[in-house]
């Protein structure tokens, strides 16, 4: 014969509002402390997000910038401005803007079609 008996436990725990400092004591069962813990369980392939505050991307660079200068530490360079054609010849290896039969010409782009085939006309530098 085999004893069936339940096994209740009780997890007390501190816990204090988001706007207040002050902690209050609770006490769960062991089973509703489990359910509340997995709602912190992300899903398989889910990222938590770990940048907030002074990190998050909202003008991230320039609070970064200040707390350096605060720090007095070298603020970050600016990022380079790298043009489309330098860009295309890192990446495929070959200008695109070159003409594909002579390999010497440049395109240049004269007209854009919208979609209903209406030539829009591109200003020339």
């Amino acid at each position: 014969m085999v004893n069936s008996y339940s096994l209740v436990w009780f997890i007390k725990i501190n816990w204090q509002l988001a706007k207040g400092n002050k902690k209050k004591p609770m006490t769960l069962p062991g089973e509703e402390f489990i359910r509340r813990y997995e709602q912190h369980i992300l899903p398989p392939r889910f990222c938590k997000i770990r940048h907030y505050g002074y990190l998050g991307n909202y003008k991230r660079k320039q609070r970064v910038n200040e707390i350096l200068q605060q720090m007095d530490k070298p603020q970050h360079a600016q990022q380079a401005i790298i043009s489309t054609t330098i860009k295309m010849i890192e990446q495929y290896g070959t200008d695109g803007m070159l003409c594909s039969s002579c390999k010497k010409a440049r395109l240049e782009l004269l007209y854009v079609l919208d979609i209903n085939g209406n030539r829009k006309e591109v200003q020339r530098e």
